[in-house]
């Protein structure tokens, strides 16, 4: 199976939706895309802005509050303000070692629960 290019991947998205924003998960990486021109920007999402949202096409991930992929072990999720029509990227802190200790008991993979010290 061949390397992943998100450009490649996010082109391809934007041409199977015609609303504005289309949010998408799985890579645990939090970032915001916006497509100009044809061409696809990421962009990485800023902390605890509200960020208004126009007319201009966007594909969202909010990252993950489980297994973050970015470096940062903290959970990652994304409030939309429907009122405000805006967005707002945040990160919350968790017991790591608790959780750890549930994957563990749970039977998972060893490597889920070293990954979650640093984020990635």
């Amino acid at each position: 199976m061949g390397v992943c290019n998100l450009h490649d991947v996010a082109e391809v998205c934007f041409d199977h939706f015609t609303s504005p924003y289309c949010l998408v998960s799985h890579s645990h990486i939090p970032f915001i895309c916006h497509q100009s021109q044809g061409v696809e920007e990421f962009l990485r999402a800023p902390l605890d802005i509200p960020i208004p949202l126009g007319q201009e096409r966007l594909i969202v991930n909010p990252g993950s509050v489980g297994q973050p992929r970015d470096g940062d072990p903290r959970a990652s999720y994304t409030i939309y303000n429907t009122e405000e029509n805006s967005m707002e990227f945040r990160r919350v802190g968790y017991d790591l070692v608790v959780t750890q200790e549930k994957i563990r008991l749970a039977g998972l993979s060893e490597l889920l629960a070293d990954r979650l010290e640093h984020g990635r």
